[in-house]
């Protein structure tokens, strides 16, 4: 099987915050599963998930980890004071979005958004219209190790 059909078959579960790289870049990891109706973490269940502490989904959940390096900061699920990662699930709030803050002027062509169980190729195909890609190198599940794509 190749990689774009072992592609096809993930959803986006969850987007970690990994920091600022030496370029001045926020990286991220985005978690994609097989079967996202099954994934679940510890305190996903709290209103306010900001005040916990263990939100990563647990690692047999996890089918790929791609990382983000961009300009581009978000806000993500996991760090909101009002819904919780269920509400996330439900699709009341979005897993990540693209964090207008800072900014004169509405992005374009689109705001980023991405929303719990959006397929990889979705996922793709709005980064790129916005000139973004993953990196070539992949972050093996449970580990935090990168390998080559």
């Amino acid at each position: 099987m190749n990689t774009e059909q072992e592609n096809s078959n993930l959803h986006l579960v969850f987007v970690e915050p990994i920091g600022l790289n030496s370029h001045d870049m926020f990286e991220y990891d985005f978690l994609f599963s097989e079967t996202p109706e099954i994934v679940w973490a510890d305190d996903w269940a709290e209103q306010c998930p900001r005040a916990c502490d263990n939100m990563r989904p647990e690692g047999e959940m996890i089918t790929d980890i791609k990382r983000l390096a961009t300009i581009i900061p978000f806000g993500l699920a996991q760090q909101n004071t009002c819904f919780s990662m269920q509400d996330c699930i439900d699709g009341i709030i979005a897993l990540a979005w693209e964090d207008l803050s800072e900014y004169e002027e509405y992005p374009e062509p689109i705001r980023l958004i991405f929303n719990f169980g959006e397929s990889f190729d979705s996922v793709e195909d709005k980064l790129a219209q916005r000139s973004q890609f993953f990196s070539k190198r992949n972050v093996k599940p449970d580990t935090n190790e990168k390998t080559e794509a």
